[in-house]
């Protein structure tokens, strides 16, 4: 039997404690945005190798950039935590399924797929999403408007960029040719998250990919992998190289849910209430020219969960923070904040705070 979907109130408490927890391990958080003052940012760095790189970035309440590129070699990937989401897809997640359905043949890669939509209020929804939607590809029009793409040998791509800098003169007829004409298309630059959205702004959600199969120096085991149904060696052969399964961390219950249960909750996920840590990157692609803006999944943490058929069953709500409380791997940037549920006015559940045990 399924509870009752939580309030927008509730959402907007849930959201609340979100904006109010430290950042952890992420380095940007929108709901805290208008409070720190902090914003995304996409310029070009030179990094440790000399070499000159469009990255994205994250600036400080005084304009500055958070990380030295100057001292590292590659750019990092910047982790975004989004507001409490209303999962409407989710794809490849339950290991038995993507055994059973697996194709060696197929041409894409083997990666879990997430879509979330509003919860809550859908225009407060979509004015923090906007961060990593239409903000950021105007960041980034404005980026290769000024600097190209930083790519070596792309004079192609290059001089159409400049050629409609001349002709379009400012920066927001710029922008907008950029983000209709090369993001919402198949070529380079792109932005593939948003590239949805742009097409179909009425649907306007958002989809993240993981790789479920993570390189690696070696074949490494997982506690997971006896959840693939002996289809394991099957899909390392179709990767080519060694690596590890890594299926997306979910936190559920104020903890990583562990291969026990992993299977049925990664059924559950679609109609769940969740939020997401999203890591964010522009990738060069030397050999081909291509320069590709991407969002993969970090982790999933379900406020509550779907049921079989996509609705809440949950009643009791858990939001887990990025910050450190956990000792299991993959775990230790998690602060878990305990909520149950009670009655809103309009009769349904709202979240509150409960004593936590030491």
């Amino acid at each position: 039997m399924s509870s009752t979907p939580l309030s927008t109130a509730s959402i907007r408490s849930l959201n609340a404690k979100i904006r109010s927890s430290p950042l952890g391990n992420v380095d940007f958080c929108p709901l805290q945005a208008s409070v720190t003052g902090s914003s995304l940012t996409i310029d070009k760095k030179t990094l440790k190798s000399g070499s000159e790189e469009l990255v994205v970035g994250v600036l400080d309440g005084k304009g500055e950039m958070v990380y030295d590129f100057a001292r590292n070699k590659t750019a990092p990937l910047i982790k975004f935590r989004t507001p409490i989401s209303h999962i409407t897809g989710a794809y490849s997640f339950p290991p038995k399924l993507l055994a059973k359905w697996f194709d060696p043949t197929a041409a894409h890669d083997i990666t879990a797929c997430l879509q979330l939509s509003p919860a809550g209020d859908p225009a407060e929804w979509h004015e923090i999403m906007d961060e990593i939607g239409p903000k950021l590809a105007r960041k980034f029009a404005n980026a290769v408007r000024e600097h190209g793409t930083c790519i070596p040998g792309d004079e192609k791509t290059n001089k159409r960029l400049q050629k409609k800098k001349e002709s379009l003169k400012t920066e927001e007829k710029f922008s907008q040719w950029f983000e209709t004409d090369m993001l919402g298309g198949d070529g380079t630059p792109h932005m593939s998250h948003y590239k949805g959205r742009i097409l179909d702004p009425e649907n306007a959600g958002f989809t993240f990919r993981s790789n479920l199969f993570k390189g690696a120096e070696k074949m490494t085991s997982s506690v997971y992998d006896d959840l693939l149904d002996g289809k394991l060696e099957e899909m390392r052969e179709k990767v080519g190289k060694p690596c590890r399964f890594a299926p997306v961390p979910i936190y559920w219950h104020n903890k990583m849910v562990g291969p026990d249960e992993y299977d049925e909750v990664a059924r559950r996920l679609k109609g769940s209430l969740a939020y997401a840590v999203i890591w964010i990157k522009l990738f060069a692609n030397a050999k081909n020219r291509v320069l590709s803006l991407k969002c993969g999944i970090d982790k999933v943490v379900i406020a509550q969960l779907g049921d079989a058929s996509g609705g809440g069953s949950d009643a009791v709500v858990n939001v887990a923070m990025d910050a450190e409380v956990e000792e299991e791997e993959g775990s230790k940037d998690v602060l878990n904040i305990f909520a149950d549920v009670s009655q809103d006015d309009d009769g349904a559940p709202s979240a509150k705070r409960v004593k936590t045990s030491e």
